[in-house]
């Protein structure tokens, strides 16, 4: 077996037990993976990862390795390593253990801007944990793509029309509806990798709240 998944579902291979129902039905996925595992957050109330609070996120770790589902119930290391063992590799091969120096790992080396985009709206309104460089660049490099596109298609409306108000008009609502319906759509996303990448940079997300300030935040 090379992937359980862990939760409260009875279907899950790892059943947890927990009164409180802090703990999500299927709440994270463990794979195998050289010496150690890939843990996979799939929970409305996320994980700490050696001391770090992920929800939706990726992440090496290995056995013994600190995990507390939703913050408080430790992940059962004796049932994984009883239904998962890792592989014994020699010293040539080098895996990182620290979930902090899991962000140069192949995982993420491997990763391409329009995942990293699409990583911001499967968080979709996660303010807690930290946002990655590449997380946070690459949502904004494609949001500058899709401002530019809306202003070409505005330049191409006036070029085709000719003169013609009514088919400018036309082009220019079309144009307007699907950028501001996206912008509308990424308001929340945009907000909260926002607040993550200051975490990630030790600030407090209400850091935000200075772009609000005349001259200061712009």
């Amino acid at each position: 077996m090379n992937k359980i998944t862990i939760g409260r579902d009875t279907g899950c291979d790892i059943v947890i037990q927990d009164p409180e129902k802090i703990v999500s039905r299927t709440h994270a996925e463990l794979e195998l993976h050289g010496e150690g595992y890939y843990y996979h957050d799939l929970s409305a109330n996320g994980s700490v990862v050696n001391g770090r609070m992920i929800k939706g996120e990726k992440v090496f770790v290995t056995a013994g390795s600190s995990v507390k589902l939703a913050g408080k119930i430790s992940l059962p290391w004796d049932k994984v390593t009883a239904m998962m063992t890792p592989a014994i590799m020699d010293n040539r091969t080098n895996y990182k253990t620290d979930v902090e120096s899991y962000s140069s790992s192949a995982y993420y080396k491997n990763k391409g801007i329009i995942e990293w985009y699409l990583d911001v709206f499967r968080k979709y309104a996660v303010f807690s944990g930290r946002s990655r460089r590449k997380e946070y660049w690459s949502f904004m490099l494609i949001n500058t793509i899709i401002a530019l596109v809306y202003i070409g298609m505005i330049f191409f409306g006036a070029y085709i029309s000719s003169g013609d108000e009514s088919v400018f008009n036309g082009i220019q609502m079309i144009a307007n509806v699907l950028y501001y319906g996206y912008g509308i759509a990424s308001l929340v996303p945009g907000l909260a990798v926002t607040i993550r990448r200051l975490h990630d940079i030790g600030k407090s997300g209400w850091w935000y709240l200075i772009v609000l300030i005349p001259f200061v935040g712009t």
